[in-house]
């Protein structure tokens, strides 16, 4: 696509008049994304943005000439930043330039012909289109974006993280609390694999939540300790700039580990030049970052590291860890572009347990101590991915391929000398794990009952060899005297897919298709001196059905099939079948409008949700194992404001999980999950230096309802409160923020079970409430220099 643009060098008045000028041409581009509040307010508007194209064909600076509104200005700006260009020649020579492009927003259906759309994750928004119009003699090119609905339903969130990315925030993890009904804990310890709650799921450390950073998966297979573990302590907050948030198996694209749903971190450094940051805090807290984003690059391309180690808030809570992560990404072709990534990370951490909640009443230990300070682990993570987005004819291609290798050692202590009175219950788990995996997808438009339709059809492929053992080891030597459990395993899942958007109406449409996995196990039990081959096959249909917008509002109805793979130890027992089978539904509505500078994103969904067989979490086995079939209803209500100095996120989930059978609740899961973020901005009254001085204000309100126990009890609420507060100036940044500011005493996650720690004589072996004690008050100030990024 050739862009008619009015090129400037910066001697155009000194050339020769024999010595034209060709304008630039477009060699890849980003659409931007149409706001849906204007979108669903029919809003149109036009943003002229002055580009600097330099002689190598990246740009620039890029000034916004022309204004449609804070929220179309950034659209515009964000995606012109990640186009390459051919650059603008004097005669046969290659020369700077400013390019003046209009961008058009607009709700009219999308006309036929495309161009190359940007890269996209594998569940995330289908491109709009984009045309140009207007001819070289007659001035700029309008770039035409066009509007329209991706939505899975009212359970489907692409959040841009915003100003909300000033909050406290322990790790990446805690971003996905964005969207409704999150809760994420740490019993493992602050460094372990984030254990996640979502809809009534107890999803442990990533089995029933996929997850993925620009498409890549992170979930391991065939982990001994939690089939899927997801740690995503490796990914740099800083470079998060949106989410696509799925809850509920309603998208085709979905793997097997989207149970309860489905997260893609998706990664972007739009500050360019070389930014530092450190910060030091409470329990000897210290986290440096460094960040590049090269001037004229677009906001894919950049490098990263974090650095960070603490005490810890109690006994035995030490941790640190090491982060790199870099992306380039470059042009390819006339209408294609392309993505190299890799990360590495390593950590060391020690975990204080639970304690039982008799031994801290009677003062035997204290709140924040341990039973065992062998407790902890070590970890490492390796990946590499490569991604190539280019047309083909009609079609827009895309094709991405990713290795990963994971190490793991994990040790835990929930019963003290339960098992054995003598050498004690410490559980020692090993893990390594190489996966190799590609995904493809093709799409295509076209025009069939007088409507745009549009067909994708895709695939995804991934291998796994994991090779886990669990030892218990002795408490006074550390010596192992049994093993619980050994395996290597290697595992196979290769899946299609064919997903539609059929409109029948401007106001009617219905997504969706069916995907089928096939997975294979080969599973050799070192303790049982045996080996299982097994395959099965999983059919998993998805589909949703869209109603608007009428005056902002859309309704729509979604339902999934969904399978979640049993775990290599479970197969090798032979004694359960290979996969349990998901079924979910939801009803719900979304409100988006704009007023003035407001825009508003308002949700609220039911949802129902059943499983022939779930698995729940056994202390003695340390890992979690099958049992009976369960049930989950609810409520989720959720709401985004944006303003011009404003950014707000609030919602409330209500859950009712219990066994098909029985009709009793199910334990450890939250019944009522309330959230809310707030972050108010602007420039403050003065200035320094003549530059302009932005103040941030804003907070954190997390309620945590009973969840349910064994043995019917209930565990105490959680309520907590962060704040931050910081201030701007030119390259600078001082930020001080507090997590817990009321400093509550509160239990991070409670249990029901039966243990011995040799507290008492005699010792009782009863179940008794235990508990992980959540973190007290803490402070931290934040230094932040950028450099270098130009204007």
């Amino acid at each position: 696509m050739q862009l008619a643009a009015l090129a400037e060098s910066a001697g155009a008045s000194a050339r020769p008049p024999e010595d034209p000028v060709t304008p630039p041409v477009v060699l890849s581009h980003v659409e931007p994304p149409f706001p849906p509040a204007e979108r669903a307010a029919g809003t149109h508007g036009v943003v002229v943005l002055v580009v600097t194209v330099g002689k190598d064909g990246v740009v620039g600076t890029v000034e916004v000439l022309q204004s449609a509104g804070e929220r179309l200005d950034r659209a515009a700006v964000k995606a012109v930043r990640a186009w390459t260009f051919a650059p603008a020649r004097r005669g046969a020579v290659d020369v700077a330039s400013r390019v003046r492009i209009p961008f058009r927003f607009e709700t009219a259906p999308p006309v036929p012909r495309l161009a190359a759309s940007s890269p996209q994750p594998p569940t995330g928004e289908t491109p709009t289109s984009v045309t140009a119009e207007g001819d070289p003699d007659h001035g700029p090119a309008v770039v035409r974006v066009t509007g329209k609905p991706t939505d899975r339903g009212a359970s489907d969130f692409h959040i841009d993280v915003g100003e909300l990315a000033n909050l406290p925030r322990a790790n990446a993890a805690e971003l996905v609390k964005l969207a409704p009904g999150f809760v994420i804990t740490n019993e493992g310890g602050a460094e372990f694999g984030q254990h996640t709650y979502l809809r009534g799921f107890s999803a442990d450390e990533g089995q029933d939540f996929e997850l993925s950073v620009d498409g890549v998966p992170i979930n391991e297979s065939g982990n001994i300790d939690t089939n899927g573990f997801a740690d995503q302590h490796f990914i740099i907050p800083e470079l998060v700039s949106s989410l696509h948030v799925l809850e509920g198996p309603y998208d085709p694209r979905q793997g097997n580990y989207a149970v309860a749903g489905s997260v893609d971190y998706q990664l972007g450094l739009d500050r360019r030049g070389l930014t530092g940051r450190y910060t030091v805090g409470s329990f000897g807290t210290n986290r440096a970052v460094l960040m590049w984003g090269p001037p004229g690059e677009s906001a894919h391309t950049f490098v990263a590291m974090e650095l960070y180690s603490t005490n810890g808030f109690g006994e035995n809570r030490d941790g640190r860890h090491a982060s790199a992560m870099g992306q380039y990404e470059g042009r390819f072709g006339e209408h294609g572009v392309w993505r190299v990534s890799g990360t590495a990370y390593v950590n060391e951490f020690h975990s204080a347990g639970e304690l039982r909640e008799d031994d801290v009443a009677a003062g035997r230990i204290g709140f924040y101590d341990t039973y065992d300070t062998r407790q902890g682990g070590e970890s490492q993570r390796y990946s590499a991915a490569g991604t190539l987005e280019t047309r083909a004819g009609p079609f827009t291609l895309r094709q991405q391929v990713f290795v990963i290798q994971r190490y793991m050692d994990l040790r835990e202590d929930f019963t003290g000398f339960l098992l054995d009175p003598i050498r004690g219950d410490l559980a020692d788990t090993h893990s390594t794990e190489t996966s190799f995996g590609a995904r493809g997808v093709a799409r295509t438009r076209l025009t069939a009952l007088g409507l745009p339709q549009e067909l994708e059809a895709g695939y995804f492929a991934r291998g796994d060899h994991t090779d886990g053992t669990i030892q218990r080891l002795a408490v006074l030597t550390n010596a192992p005297y049994a093993t619980d459990g050994s395996l290597e395993s290697i595992l196979g899942d290769v899946g299609v897919y064919g997903d539609a958007t059929l409109r029948v109406s401007k106001w009617a449409s219905l997504r969706g298709g069916p995907r089928v996995d096939l997975f294979t196990f080969d599973v050799t039990d070192r303790v049982a001196s045996t080996r299982t081959d097994a395959a099965t096959v999983a059919a998993m249909p998805r589909a949703a059905l869209l109603l608007g917008p009428f005056d902002g509002f859309t309704l729509s109805s979604s339902y999934g099939v969904g399978e979640r793979t049993l775990d290599p130890q479970s197969v090798a027992d032979g004694t359960h079948p290979l996969f349990a089978t998901v079924q979910s539904g939801e009803a719900g509505v979304a409100y988006v409008r704009s007023f003035e500078s407001l825009l508003v994103d308002a949700r609220s969904d039911f949802f129902d949700t059943t499983i022939s067989q779930d698995t729940i979490f056994s202390e003695t086995a340390g890992r979690t194992i099958p049992t009976k079939g369960t049930i989950r209803t609810g409520w989720a209500g959720a709401l985004r404001l944006t303003g011009r100095f404003l950014d707000e996120s609030a919602s409330v989930t209500l859950t009712r999980c219990i066994y098909d059978d029985t009709r009793l609740p199910i334990p450890f899961t939250p019944t009522s999950v309330i959230r809310n973020d707030t972050v108010a901005f602007a420039p403050l009254p003065w200035r320094l230096r003549g530059r302009e001085i932005k103040g941030t204000l804003g907070g954190s309100v997390t309620y945590v309802g009973p969840r349910p126990l064994p043995y019917a009890q209930t565990s105490d609420p959680i309520f907590t409160i962060d704040a931050t507060a910081s201030l701007r100036w030119w390259a600078f940044e001082l930020a001080l923020s507090a997590m817990n500011l009321l400093g509550s005493r509160y239990r991070l996650g409670e249990f029901n079970y039966a243990s011995d720690w040799h507290t008492q004589s005699p010792a009782p072996t009863t179940p008794e409430r235990t508990f992980s004690a959540g973190a007290p008050r803490s402070m931290y100030l934040t230094l932040a220099v950028t450099l270098g990024g130009g204007s």
